[in-house]
């Protein structure tokens, strides 16, 4: 069995920020904010398929803004059922936390909570750190409004060989932010998406499929390849020499939001 730190899902594409930067890249795909969100049975799937031959210490519902799903409690039962993870995670903006009904919390064991400039005050994260306590569940904040963390996304044009290498060797998001994503199976964050809407390539185009057939020796033979993959002449991955600090904003404009996410308009 396949054992791995950390597995997530986006269970919604839709979110009420358009973060410049943003890893799941909300403002190139708000158009399909609706469909975007995940079906319970397809989640019950390829959990089953991946559970197969993986595990992992963590898995989380991400977006997106995983809280706006309206069968959200559904999702984590099912996670949680499929027994391919210690710890339940939701990654959340934090706007809706103190809304959520009890059933959400029952099924919860870490909320991590983002909070940007304007958007979470002081006293509403000490309230989501109450519920949280009275629930037995895990709180991390994320604080950009106090600890900038945010960096380029994407490259200007797409790098040469020898760079695109070093970006892959170095990159933080390969080995800990997997996806399990419709059906595939990504070594990082950003696979699902720079593909298909940046390069015109398919979905799944830097995934395997995770199916009946999947076995371990494949997967293993896909984590440890040392090749690059095609999206990662344009992304700028996390914790490598493209990946430089840029200011937290927000920017609805699929053009801008491209230039600003690779380092312009600053």
């Amino acid at each position: 069995m396949i054992r791995l730190p950390h597995l997530e899902t986006n269970v919604t594409i839709a979110c009420q920020h358009r973060c410049i930067a943003c890893n799941h890249f909300v403002p190139l795909q708000t158009h399909r904010f609706k469909e975007s969100m995940l079906d319970p049975g397809t989640l019950a799937r390829d959990l089953t398929h991946f559970g197969r031959v993986a595990h992992v210490d963590a898995w989380a519902a991400i977006g997106g803004e995983p809280l706006l799903h309206p069968e959200l409690v559904d999702l984590l039962a099912i996670a949680r059922a499929s027994g391919v993870a210690d710890s339940i995670e939701v990654w959340t903006n934090g706007r809706l936390v103190l809304k959520m009904a009890p059933e959400f919390w029952d099924v919860t064991d870490v909320l991590v909570v983002s909070a940007y400039p304007g958007t979470l005050s002081d006293v509403e994260i000490a309230a989501i750190q109450l519920v949280c306590e009275g629930n037995g569940t895990d709180l991390i904040v994320k604080d950009e409004r106090k600890f900038p963390n945010f960096t380029r996304l994407l490259e200007r044009a797409p790098s040469d060989a020898k760079t695109t290498l070093e970006k892959y060797r170095a990159c933080w998001f390969k080995t800990h932010s997997r996806v399990l994503d419709d059906g595939y199976f990504y070594k990082c964050c950003t696979s699902p998406f720079v593909g298909p809407l940046l390069q015109g390539r398919p979905k799944g185009a830097d995934g395997i499929k995770v199916d009946e057939h999947l076995t371990a020796a494949a997967m293993l033979a896909y984590l440890h390849d040392e090749k690059p993959l095609e999206g990662c002449t344009l992304c700028a991955g996390r914790h490598t020499a493209s990946s430089l600090p840029i200011a937290w904003r927000e920017i609805s404009d699929p053009t801008e939001w491209i230039k600003a996410s690779a380092g312009g308009l600053e």
